[in-house]
This record gives C-alpha cells, structure tokens and sequence, in this order.
C-alpha cells in the first residue's frame, strides 16, 4: 500500500516527522529553560510504579489500533497485490470473444485465424508492437479429472490446451521448485497438472490423470507439476471460479473437443518482467483496444495485469480505511482514557498544586511539568502499542487467511515498515495534543480551593442572566474563538508551507516558521517594550503583521474583560449558531446528513446548557435534552414497531418546515455516519445516566430487602464514582 486517502504515504510520513520534530523542540526548550520543572514531572515516573505501568497500558490503545489497521492494510494489500503477480506473471492482457460485435456474426468463439489477425494488426502498429513481448492463444474448458488409483476426483478442473510454439515465450511452465519447463518437452500422452490440481487428487509426477469430455474418457501421463497461473488453470483472479489445470498440447484439445481452430483465450505479454510491466501493459492494453474497434475483431480485452494490481492496492487501502473508521471509537476511547488519566493524576495532586502555586509557581509551570511527565508516557506507550498492533494485525490475518484460502487467495502477513512508523508517529501526536490539553485544563485551578480541597463551582449557572450579560457572555465565548482561527491561519500556512518546501528544499517551511517566531516575540513584547530596538522591533512588527497584528494586540487587552465574562451561556449561544449553520448546510444546501445531524444533535445540547444558564435546574434539563437527543437518533423507533407509516418518520425538523412548505431534499450519508451516531448517542446517554444517579441510589435502596446487609455496601460504591460527575461520565463515555 503506498498511498491513504490518496495521499502518499512518504508524504504522510514526512509531515509527521516534522510535526514529531517540532515536538521535540518544544520539550527541549521546557527542558532548556527549566529543568527543575522537567525533572519534578519525570520523577513521578520511578515514583509510583505500578500507575506508571497502568498510565503506560491505558496510552498505548490508540497507536494500538492504527498500527493494526496499518498491518492489515498492508497484509491484504501485498497478499492480493501478490497473487496477482502470481497469477497474471508474465500474461499481461487477456483477450475473450466479444458476440457482440458485428464481425462475430454466427460464431461462438474465437478461432486460430483471429491469433494471427490480432498478431498481425499489433506488428503494423509502431507503438503497440513495440510494448508487445508475445501473443498466444489457449484453450481453457471445464473438464472433470481424476486420479484413478486413488480414486478421487475434481469435477470443474480445468481443461487447458496450450500452443507450444508461442507458449514458452511467458515462461510461465514452472514447477513448484522454480525450475523453467518448456511446452516442447510434452510427449504424446504427456500433460501437465497444476499444483491445485495435484494437491486436491494427489496426483504427482508419472500419474494417470482421467480427463473427461463429453463423458467419454482420456487418459493421460503427468509429465510434471507446474505452477498455477493464467496459463495453466483458472485462477482466483483470473477466472470466476477457481480450479486446477490439466495443460496438454492445443492440437490434442482440439482434437479431443473436435472443434478445430478453436481459440478461447488470446494472451498477451507486455514488454519488462513480471513486477515492471504494469506502464507497458496500460499503453499496449490501450493500443489493442483501439485495433480491436479500427479492425472490427470479433473480440474483446477482460482483464490485465495492471488493472488488477490497482484493484489489488485499493483494497489494501480500503482494508486501512475500513478499519481506522471502525477503530475510530476506539481511538476515542483511547484519547478519552488519556484525558481522563491526566485529570485524575491532576485531582490526586491537586492540593500540592495548589501549594506549589501558591508559592510562585505559575499556571504555564503547571502545564509544562504535565506535559513532560505525558511525554515520557508517551514515547514508551506508543512504542509499545505499535508492536502490539502488530500482534493484534497477525492474529486477525490468521483468522482472515482461513476464510480466504476457500476462495484460493494466499494471505501472507506482510507490513510496510513506513505504515509502521507512521502509526507510531500517529500515536506519538495525538497522545501528545491530548496530553497537552488535559495538562493545560489540569493547571486551571484556584489557589485557595486546590489547597482546602473545596470542589469547583457549577459552571452551568449564569451570574447575569440578563440579554446583555448574555451579550457579553456571547462576546467573552468568542474571543477565544478569535483566538482558534489565528492558530488555524498559521496551521494551515504553515502546511501549505510543508507542502511546498517538498520542492524548494525546506525554504518556505523556514520563511513560515521565522514568520511565526516573530509573530510569537512581538507578542510577548506587548505592552513592555524595553529600550529603543525592542521599541522599534515591536513597531516594525506592527508593520510587518498588520491586520492580525492589531487584532493580536486588541484580544491581548481585552483578555482580562472576556476571563470575567465568558460563561456557559456564550458557548450555548456560538454552539447554536454553528448548529444552525451546520443544519442548513447539510439539510438544505449540500445535502449531507453528517452534517445535517449533527448540527440539529448541537442545537439540542446548546438549548439544554442556555436554559440551565438562565436558571432551569440542570438535572431535568439535561435529562430530558439527553433523552430526546437519543430518541432524535433511533427514530423512527418505536412507531416503525406499531404502523406502516411510522417507517418514514425519521426526520422530525423537516416534517416541521415541511408543513410551510420549505422542507429540504433527501439527504445521503456514508460511513461516516457510523461515528457521527455512535458519538452523538454516546454522550446523549451519558448525559442521562450522570443526571439521573439519585434515582439510581433512590432505586437501590428500595431494593434493600433484596440486598439485605449489603445494601451500605452498595450505596457506598455507587455514591464514591457519583462524587465526581465528570470523571465518571468520561468512563461511562469511554466504555
């Protein structure tokens, strides 16, 4: 497999290195600047052993599961990529009977003379005769065979005649040890048997082999065994049913068929080898199609190498594709367990952070400590789970390679040692992004609460819950949205930068990356410049950066206004608009239910967080939006079970506008809807299992005549999870 997604994997590869690069950087200079703070996050590694192990396990299941999708891919990629090879060798394009075409008139296959007719009209053509290695035409009829001393028997073998004139120009008579045969050599009463063939009647070398045809027998001597390809028996690739070949001289099939002349396939070999034919195959495939239609011969091309070979690498990245999709819950819960596994290292410390805080250490301290600790996670986790993903893909192909070898398809496990790295990369970045968000969510803390182990104030309740202290909420939620698109401008700049340092040696990638440092310095130098050339730095760098520049500077200033007004009901407010626009796009423009879903999933979360902004209690609230969130996605249960007509209640927002007459088109999705419900059902059900836990208690303590003395026991241990809302909804998320 050489490409995902359509991009190459070495391009895939290069842009990750250089991402992993810029990682390290960023830890060398935390590193170079302060030590103190790298060695207090690695010392919790040697510290507590045992949740280092558990820390290690719990990281490593996201390189896990694309290091096994990468495996896979590769393995069915090469598998199919091989057989292909091994099937087609040095037969490129394969020519049929076309009944279709007015030169056919009332024939019923192909004939001696259309061989030397195609062969010909190739020769008086400059450019096909020059791809062209050879031509021959075969004989392939299904025919029973049978191994008369032991008495067993294959009823669809194959009955192949081929032309010992031409046929030793493919090399393709090979016996099982790889030694060269030759059609000539084929005495009369002699054959060749494939190794299918040989292996399913037990026939070897000196054998009779019973060929029937129109029930009347011929026996035969096995001259010796021969390899199975397109020359010799119908393949898995090559034929629509696979079976073992029976190979005699053409003139021998002729006469046995009484049909002669007779031609059922024309071969044709391209110019090169086996593997590096696949350019010459597609131009001299091209050429016979065109003297096909310019000649009027009664033919037409069925298959060629280079086809299938295609064929071969797609399937290797749909196998990739297929598998990082349904693996995409579980890359979630694997990013999930890491988030989670750093907000409970943060909530068992959180007292000493907040000492450590309180005697001068900063917030970004904190952060960089964290992230330190997570990478040294990181690096051995990864590690250990691409090699386990190696595992898992080895297990899966065992599994795979039984169901396949019914079809006659090899599964050979194989892996790209580029795919290997890219996983391990992969993983390496998103553990990191993870990492630093818990790290940087982690260090978010009040001094005085951290300290006395108060808990943190519910989020959800407005201060002012007036229009314009909405307003303002609203105003203070998008000023860190400003911030996002200015870190997505540069991501997308310097990606595009990437992209073209591929073709000016790293030039534009170093320009984009000088851009950045002193966008980043004039930054740290707002608002106290320090001499005259830091003062006339920071003037040339409002030059330099203009329009962002300014904006930088105004969100700079106003960030301790929008800290004291950001609240739950501005994100409500900006989750509604990018709902609205998420369910217009996809409902009425695009038509694109991803889309579509998701942003009417979005409107429904955000009405549930803006009415508890404005008083509403949070748990019937929550509750109800969950419960109807999740109803919203299995519809249209439960009146499909009922009635006929409940079957196409499936959309209840265009049923709305349809009754004003502005209900949308019919909305397609694909696989990508998959993870689009499962995550939306997830959290929707998340939502209603963590608000609705006193009533579970409430239940369990009906139950106590049930439970008996252990009833404390189990009040306790469902109490205990319930403490902490968030880390238990995570769990229950994750899982």
């Amino acid at each position: 497999m050489d490409s995902l997604f359509g991009i190459p994997l070495t391009n895939i590869l290069i842009g990750l290195l250089v991402v992993s690069v810029a990682i390290g950087g960023l830890l060398g200079f935390i590193a170079w600047r302060n030590p103190l703070l790298v060695r207090m996050g690695l010392r919790n590694l040697t510290r507590r052993k045992s949740q280092t192990v558990l820390i290690v396990i719990g990281l490593m299941l996201s390189t896990l599961i694309i290091s096994a999708a990468f495996a896979t891919g590769d393995t069915v990629g090469y598998s199919v990529t091989n057989a292909a090879y091994n099937d087609y060798g040095e037969a490129d394009v394969i020519v049929a009977f076309d009944r279709d075409t007015d030169a056919a008139d009332d024939r019923d296959g192909l004939l001696q003379e259309d061989v030397e007719a195609l062969r010909a009209a190739i020769a008086a053509d400059p450019e096909a005769a020059t791809d062209l290695d050879g031509l021959t035409g075969i004989i392939r009829t299904p025919a029973p065979a049978l191994n008369p001393d032991a008495r067993l028997s294959e009823p669809v073998a194959s009955f192949v005649g081929i032309d010992p004139a031409t046929t030793d120009d493919f090399h393709q008579l090979v016996n099982p040890q790889g030694d060269l045969l030759l059609a000539g050599d084929l005495a009369a009463g002699e054959v060749f048997v494939s190794e299918k063939l040989a292996e399913d009647i037990r026939l070897g070398v000196g054998d009779t082999v019973r060929v029937f045809y129109d029930n009347q027998p011929y026996d035969f001597t096995v001259r010796d065994i021969v390899r199975d390809n397109a020359l010799t028996a119908a393949t898995a690739l090559t034929s629509a049913q696979a079976a073992g070949g029976v190979v005699a001289p053409i003139e021998r099939v002729r006469e046995i068929t009484n049909e002669p002349g007779r031609i059922d396939l024309i071969v044709v070999s391209a110019s090169g080898g086996i593997r590096d034919s696949l350019e010459a195959t597609e131009r001299l495939r091209e050429r016979i199609d065109s003297l096909i239609e310019t000649q009027g011969l009664p033919m037409q091309v069925i298959s060629d190498k280079a086809e299938v070979v295609a064929f071969a690498e797609l399937i290797g990245s749909f196998f990739v594709t297929f598998f990082l999709v349904f693996g995409l819950f579980s890359i979630a819960a694997g990013i999930m367990l890491i988030f989670l596994t750093f907000v409970m290292l943060a909530a068992e410390r959180r007292s000493e952070m907040g000492m450590a805080r309180a005697v001068g250490m900063k917030r970004l301290h904190l952060t960089e400590s964290f992230i330190a600790e997570g990478m040294a996670y990181n690096l051995g986790s990864a590690l250990i789970g691409a090699f386990l993903g190696l595992a898992v893909a080895y297990a899966l192909i065992t599994v795979l390679g039984s169901v396949f070898g019914d079809f006659g398809l090899s599964i050979t496990f194989n892996f790209n040692p580029v795919g290997f790295v890219i996983a391990y990369l992969l993983g390496v970045v998103i553990t990191f992004v993870t990492v630093a968000f818990s790290s940087w969510r982690s260090a978010n803390l009040n001094i005085v609460r951290a300290i006395r182990d108060i808990p943190e104030p519910e989020l959800t309740k407005g201060r002012d819950t007036s229009a314009a202290g909405l307003a303002k909420s609203t105003v203070g939620a998008a000023w860190y949205v400003l911030w996002v698109l200015i870190v997505a401008i540069a991501s997308v700049l310097v990606f595009y930068a990437f992209i073209a340092s591929l073709a000016f040696y790293g030039l534009p990638l170093i320009a984009v990356a000088g851009l950045i440092a002193g966008f980043i310095w004039g930054l740290r130098r707002f608002g106290r410049p320090r001499g005259r050339r830091a003062l006339a730095g920071l003037v040339a760098w409002w030059i330099a950066f203009n329009v962002v520049g300014l904006l930088s500077f105004f969100l700079l200033r106003t960030k301790g206004w929008a800290d004291r007004h950001r609240t739950s009901g501005g994100w409500a407010v900006l989750m509604i608009v990018v709902g609205v626009l998420g369910t217009w796009w996809g409902g009425w423009v695009a038509q694109q239910a991803f889309a579509y879903t998701a942003g009417t999933t979005l409107l429904l979360f955000a009405s549930a967080m803006l009415a508890t902004y404005f008083g509403a209690p949070a748990k019937p609230t929550f509750a109800s939006i969950s419960a109807l969130t999740v109803w919203y996605w299995l519809l249209p249960l439960p009146f499909s079970l009922f009635f006929e007509a409940g079957k196409g209640w499936t959309d209840p927002l265009d049923g709305l506008f349809g009754l004003v007459g502005l209900g949308h088109p019919p909305i397609v999705g694909n696989i990508e809807m998959f993870f689009v419900s499962g995550v939306s059902i997830t959290a929707a059900s998340t939502l209603f299992v963590i608000f609705n836990a006193d009533r579970l208690l409430g239940a369990v303590g009906a139950l106590q005549g049930v439970f008996g003395g252990i009833t404390p026991a189990i009040r306790t241990a469902i109490s205990y999870p319930l403490a902490s809302k968030f880390r238990t909804g995570m769990t229950l998320a994750m899982f």
